[in-house]
């Protein structure tokens, strides 16, 4: 963070006055830019009153504008869950979804109930007028919780406070404290495996862009407490407190012809092999590396691969050191699934680690699918070979 001084009494006299007057607070995303959200939490998991966890969760979330209108801004993209256990250094991709909503000027959202994602929703949203420092303001926020049998809302006041204005970087922005307290009580006759009561509070601090209309970085202490029957005559209470960072970044649109051009500069400093490919994928730019990595039924790298991972790792760091890197392994379809699935995992962490250590430590994670992605016929010895593959996957929104 900058330090700003003026010396001037003058300019201290305008510096003040301008942080002290009313401001206008709204979201806007531009038409065709993308929003970047990393949100990272550090993850104290207890069962009653004993910690049986301790890990980091990551939320990668990318939301490009389609549509601009007067009240909003359209936009869709995908937010993605990864973890990693206390003391490893590489998260784990563990699921994705697609999304498609309205973000309204004051913060509210309207999303289709088909999307499970965002799933904490309207925060933050700002009253429509203009607000002075150490004012303050409640709205209704809402949480979508997924993962128990029966989805469900949870609606709840968030309070809000503009506590100052600020400059950061050169640019304006609110500094706004904000909490809120869950508390719902469950029917006990309803669906098995729902909680019979939920408790929560949020303490957090947002920085709002003023200028350029969007979140600059969140500061968040959570808590939230399921309370089950764990037997009909005992209870039992899974919690989690977190503490969270949330970073935005805005990119602009990328031209249609980048993608190509990448590709061609990737391709200039690797080997001819048929064992590397370099080629478009669903998820952004995918580099192909078959049997050339590993040893059969092996997960140790090859001593000759590291030459190429080297030159791999070097021309990401020089050229897309702002992108997100998924390493994903892959296999035929010979053996079991689990087997497969657990080589496939163990060779996508090889490949990540090796990478990690080459500077490549950001944005990066692992995934094994085993046999679930095969991109050719695993009927045949051919389509087999190529399937035995570990990709990295170089995402572009």
């Amino acid at each position: 963070m900058k330090k700003f001084y003026t010396y001037m009494g003058g300019l201290i006299f305008f510096c003040l006055s301008r942080s002290l007057s009313a401001q206008t607070l709204s979201w806007e995303i531009p038409k065709n830019e993308r929003l970047e959200i990393i949100r990272t939490a550090a993850v104290k998991q207890s069962l009653n009153t004993n910690v049986i966890k301790n890990y980091f969760e990551r939320n990668i979330i990318n939301l490009t504008c389609y549509e601009k209108g007067s009240d909003g801004s359209l936009v869709k993209g995908t937010f993605t869950v990864y973890q990693k256990d206390e003391g490893t250094e590489i998260f784990r991709k563990i699921e994705e979804f697609f999304t498609d909503f309205k973000i309204l000027t004051n913060g509210k959202f309207i999303v289709d109930r088909k999307y499970l994602m965002p799933n904490l929703r309207h925060i933050p949203t700002f009253p429509l007028k203009k607000i002075s420092q150490g004012e303050s303001w409640k709205e209704e926020g809402e949480i979508f919780f997924t993962n128990f049998p029966q989805p469900f809302f949870i609606s709840f006041p968030v309070t809000y406070k503009l506590t100052s204005i600020k400059k950061i970087d050169d640019t304006e922005v609110a500094v706004i404290d904000y909490s809120f307290h869950i508390n719902k009580n469950f029917n006990r006759n309803e669906v098995f495996g729902m909680p019979l009561k939920i408790i929560g509070k949020n303490n957090g601090t947002l920085f709002w862009d003023i200028t350029h209309k969007r979140p600059y970085k969140m500061d968040d202490s959570y808590f939230i407490q399921f309370i089950f029957a764990d037997s009909p005559r005992t209870i039992a209470s899974a919690n989690f407190a977190m503490e969270i960072k949330t970073q935005f970044t805005m990119f602009q649109p990328q031209e249609a012809d980048d993608k190509m051009k990448a590709i061609k500069d990737i391709k200039s400093v690797l080997p001819k092999s048929e064992d590397i490919r370099v080629e478009e994928d669903e998820q952004g730019i995918a580099i192909r590396l078959g049997e050339v990595l590993f040893d059969f039924d092996s997960y140790q790298l090859k001593i000759q691969a590291l030459k190429d991972l080297d030159a791999i790792a070097k021309i990401i760091r020089e050229k897309y050191p702002h992108k997100e890197i998924i390493v994903e392994g892959h296999t035929d379809n010979i053996g079991s699934a689990e087997y497969n699935k657990n080589l496939s995992e163990k060779r996508a962490y090889s490949v990540a680690k090796y990478l990690h250590d080459k500077g490549l430590g950001g944005k990066l994670s692992y995934r094994g699918y085993g046999m679930e992605k095969p991109l050719f016929d695993n009927k045949i010895p051919e389509g087999r070979s190529k399937n035995r593959r570990v990709d990295i996957i170089i995402k572009t929104p």
